[in-house]
């Protein structure tokens, strides 16, 4: 995005590195080991801010970023490294560009949408709490279903 929007090397270099904080800050919040899909849920968003900032996003449109990612790919299960999280990447990515595109314009999901919330923050910490709580049994299960193949 930042090639095609022909930004300023600073620029690009700020996006950047906006999108890693948030990256890390996500997966801090999620754990080292986690039933849901760090890779997606974590870097998609961290993208979609990062793309949502090179697009002149304010701060509230980033929040919006945020909270757009939050009710979008909140959940993906992680079953392993394998081919198919090529899939659930692509997936992330389309989610991402979709989530900053209706976020620069103004359309983020509500706050009384699902796990939701008004802030950033918060938002990222009710994507933890599916992952801690909500999703207990996940790799239980997953484990039974590879073992039964």
């Amino acid at each position: 995005m930042a090639d095609e929007l022909q930004v300023s090397v600073l620029k690009r270099v700020r996006a950047l590195a906006l999108a890693h904080l948030v990256n890390r800050y996500i997966n801090a919040q999620i754990g080292k080991l986690s039933p849901m899909c760090a890779c997606v849920l974590a870097s998609a968003t961290a993208a979609s801010v990062g793309m949502t900032y090179l697009l002149e996003g304010t701060n509230e449109e980033l929040g919006y970023a945020v909270r757009n990612m939050t009710g979008t790919v909140t959940g993906m299960i992680c079953d392993g490294g394998k081919v198919g999280c090529a899939l659930k990447v692509a997936s992330g990515s389309v989610a991402a560009f979709m989530s900053t595109m209706a976020a620069i314009n103004e359309a983020p999901l509500r706050v009384s949408d699902g796990i939701c919330a008004e802030t950033p923050e918060d938002c990222i910490r009710n994507m933890a709490r599916i992952g801690q709580e909500g999703m207990n049994r996940v790799d239980a299960t997953i484990l039974d279903i590879m073992r039964e193949k």
